[in-house]
Order: structure tokens, then C-alpha cells, then sequence
């Protein structure tokens, strides 16, 4: 009773807090910034200091840099009673040669990484993982890359450091949620020696992607099978070794675009706090997007329960799995209009045996400008159900403890977008038996999280 209590307490205050700034955030009472662009009208807090943005764009170069400082608190169920604070920097550099070299060399993309703060997951003794920022601490270049389209623009070759879900497995409407499944299914996320080449290691491959139809994509990328070094989690590492083998990501996808709305830059009005772990908002095009997916790691991998006569884990051969997504984006449809309705499904199917999960279902919806007289702002609904496998129910058993068929995450989100470069955001969740485990209490957990974009 008292944690419900609690709970209620700190819901009442998040509502009251974005009350508050709703009523802050309103046009007009904003003070205004002393001499030239004020403040508040920026799409940057720095804005274009002695016009560098302007000059370095000129020359091809852009540059961003955003902070997101997540306050999450788990009110009541999970392991503890916790509230801990976690910090990301995401600073980008892309520079498009053609201005600069007078030919187009392609583009290169550097992106340093800095992440610092407490565990929510720990507290919460869930798999998924309760926010999509939650890493190490350590400061790193997380990605450096370059790409160079080919045959008039309709193929593009990538080499160097990359994170796939930055392209894979990608959904642009689910980047508003705090949860990490929303970003990467489950079955995908949790898989492998140290994960996939995603957010908070990325790997060295190479992709390559090609629109042979109007409408239609078929892209592919390899990457090393162990991303980074899992016995040294900070700083950038590249470590080849002979037995890690590759990862293998192959994705056909399918989109539609509304006549008199072109994709690109539909969507720069979201700023930075759309800008997901990776790159920015909006990659896909068009206001449907389907796509399928396939996955595999070449190398063997351990069996999450089966051991051998000494201990150790038994090996399977690779570790496959496919995956589903579908996207409608409604306020990509009408020019003229910026609010509307998203809706999004991710489906996933991998080996039970090898990894955590078997399987994977995610849906949810987002709706941008749902009270007129906030237009930017943005409210979602989202829930995750990742089924564990038969060996993670094995091992569940083995330590004494019930075992559940999912773990299943309830997720709702408000966004409320202060200035262009600040927004404010209020997140509630409920982690069904955290872990797949019965007999762990159900968790709630409530946060806000805060972008700045400098």
C-alpha cells in the first residue's frame, strides 16, 4: 500500500510538472532572448554562434549535439525501490564532400558517444531493459562510417563502424518511447556474445543497399559477430578475432509517399528529441512502410542453459532469426498538416535455445498535436511481449523460481516540446513478471526525460 501511494504521489507530481511547462511552453511567454534571434525561437540553444553552423553547412559539414537526462523511479514490484538518473551526449559530425571537394566522394559520419548514470534494470530485474539509454559508463566513438550512393542515387554502399538498427529492424514513429524494445525487438536485442552491432556497441561491417522499384528496397549488411570487447565495455573497441564470425542482417522493405509531400526533411520539425540513439529521425520515407527481415550469426554460440560434462555451455551451430515491422505515419500524408496519428507492429521469431527469447511481438501508437493549441506535442501507447524460450524457462526452474511464458512491457508517454531545442517528457511503465519470472512482482516505473538540443 505505501508504494502505491507513492506511485500515485509521483504521478500526480509528473502531471502537475508538465502542467506546468505546457503552460510555460505557450507562444508568447517565453522571455525573450537580449539582441538578435531570441532564445526561444531556436532550433539549437547555441543557435549559429558568429554564423559557424552557416558557414560549416556551406561547406557540407553539419554538426549536432544533444543531451537526454533521464530521472526513471521504480515506484513498486521488481527487485528494489530505486530512483536513479541517466545522462547521454550524442555529438555528430556529417560531412558531404561535394561542396567542399567540387565532386561527390560520398559522406563520412562520426558519432561520439558519452553515456554515464545509474542501472534502472537492476532495480527492476528485467531483460528488456526499461530505458533505451541505459549502457556502461563511457565516452566512445560510437560510429564512423562512410557511404557513397551509386547508380543515380538508387544503391549506396556504408564501410566502418555502424549500428544496423539505425537502418534494421527500425521504426520512426516508435523513437518517442523510453522502453529499448521499441527500438529493437527482444528476440534481436538480447542476442549474441555481446549483443548485435546496436546501441551501446557498435561493430565494423559494411552494407549495402539498393531500390531496384520505385517503392521497394532491399538492403544488407555484414558486421562483426562480436561488436566491441565484452570483458572491457568502455571506449571503442575493435578486436577481430578468428571464432567471433559475422553477423549477418538482410531487410526488403516497402514504402509509399503522398503525392506533394516529399520525405525529405518531413519530419526535422521533431529536433532532437526524436533523435534516436543512432542517427536521426526519419530514415524510412513515405507515410507506410513494411518491411522483412532475416538474421543470422555465423559463429557457434552458447546454449543459454545446456552444459557439458565439465560446466561449460554447449555451442549451437549460428544462431537465425526473421523478423516483421510495419509503420503507418498519418501527418506524413497532408502537406499542410503536421498532426496526426502513427501506428506501428513489430513482429520477431529467433532461437529459444540460443538466446533468451523465442519470440517477439511490439505495437503501438503516437499521436502528434492531439490538443490544438499544442501542436509539436506528442502522447503514445505502446506494449512489448517478449516469449522466453524453453531454455531460459530451464534455467529459470534450475534456481528455484517460477518461470513466465513473456515478459511483457506496457509503456505511456508524453512529450511535451518546450522550445525547438528543449522538450520535456513524462513516461510511465509496467514490466509484467520482470526477468520471465512469475514470482517477481509486476513493476511500475515512472520518469521524465529531458533533450536538449545545443
Amino acid at each position: 500500500m505505501r508504494a502505491l501511494a507513492k506511485a500515485r504521489v509521483l504521478l500526480l507530481a509528473l502531471v502537475l510538472s508538465q502542467g506546468v511547462a505546457t503552460g510555460w511552453a505557450e507562444e508568447g511567454d517565453a522571455p525573450p532572448a537580449s539582441g538578435g534571434e531570441g532564445v526561444w525561437a531556436r532550433g539549437q540553444l547555441l543557435g549559429d554562434p558568429w554564423g559557424g553552423r552557416s558557414r560549416a553547412a556551406e561547406q557540407g559539414f553539419e554538426i549536432a549535439v544533444a543531451y537526454t537526462a533521464d530521472v526513471l523511479s521504480n515506484v513498486s514490484g521488481g527487485e528494489a525501490r530505486k530512483t536513479g538518473f541517466l545522462g547521454n551526449v550524442d555529438a555528430t559530425l556529417t560531412w558531404d564532400t561535394a561542396p567542399l571537394m567540387g565532386r561527390d566522394l560520398g559522406s563520412f559520419f562520426l558519432y561520439g558517444l558519452w553515456n554515464h548514470g545509474d542501472r534502472p534494470t537492476d532495480a527492476v530485474g528485467d531483460l528488456q531493459t526499461v530505458d533505451n539509454i541505459e549502457a556502461p559508463d563511457s565516452a566512445k566513438l560510437y560510429e564512423a562510417w562512410w557511404q557513397k550512393a551509386l547508380l543515380g542515387g538508387d544503391a549506396s554502399i556504408l564501410l566502418g563502424i555502424y549500428d544496423v538498427n539505425s537502418e534494421f529492424y527500425a521504426i520512426d514513429s516508435a523513437e518517442l518511447f523510453v522502453h529499448s524494445s521499441f527500438g529493437t525487438g527482444a528476440e534481436l536485442g538480447t542476442s549474441g556474445v555481446n549483443g548485435p552491432s546496436i546501441f551501446p556497441t557498435a561493430g565494423v561491417g559494411a552494407r549495402v543497399k539498393i531500390e531496384p522499384i520505385v517503392g521497394y528496397d532491399f538492403q544488407l549488411a555484414v558486421v562483426e559477430g562480436i561488436p566491441g570487447d565484452p570483458r572491457r565495455p568502455k571506449g571503442t573497441r575493435i578486436d577481430f578475432d578468428s571464432d567471433e564470425g559475422v553477423f549477418l542482417i538482410a531487410e526488403l522493405g516497402h514504402h509509399r509517399s503522398a503525392a506533394g509531400r516529399p520525405d525529405e526533411g518531413a519530419d526535422a520539425r521533431r529536433g532532437a528529441y526524436r533523435r534516436r540513439v543512432g542517427r536521426g529521425w526519419a530514415q524510412h520515407p513515405g507515410f507506410l512502410r513494411l518491411s522483412m527481415g532475416s538474421w543470422l550469426y555465423t559463429a557457434r554460440q552458447p546454449h543459454v542453459s545446456s552444459r557439458d560434462a565439465g560446466g561449460e555451455p554447449i555451442k549451437a551451430r549460428g544462431h537465425p532469426g526473421l523478423y516483421v515491422t510495419a509503420e503507418f505515419d498519418a501527418d506524413r500524408l497532408d502537406p499542410l498538416h503536421r498532426q496526426g496519428l502513427s501506428v506501428f507492429s513489430q513482429l520477431g521469431f529467433a532461437d529459444g535455445d540460443v538466446g533468451p527469447f523465442a519470440g517477439y511481438v511490439g505495437a503501438g501508437i503516437v499521436y502528434t498535436g492531439l490538443l490544438p493549441f499544442r501542436p509539436d506535442d506528442e502522447s503514445g501507447f505502446a506494449v512489448a511481449a517478449a516469449f522466453a524460450g524453453d531454455a531460459l524457462r530451464d534455467a529459470t526452474r534450475d534456481e528455484g523460481r517460477r518461470p513466465a511464458r513473456a515478459e511483457i512491457a506496457l509503456e505511456w508517454t508524453h512529450r511535451i516540446a518546450l522550445t525547438g531545442w528543449l522538450a520535456l517528457q513524462g513516461d510511465v511503465q509496467l514490466i509484467v513478471n520482470p526477468g520471465s519470472v512469475r514470482d517477481r512482482p509486476d513493476a511500475w516505473i515512472v520518469g521524465t526525460r529531458w533533450v536538449v538540443d545545443l
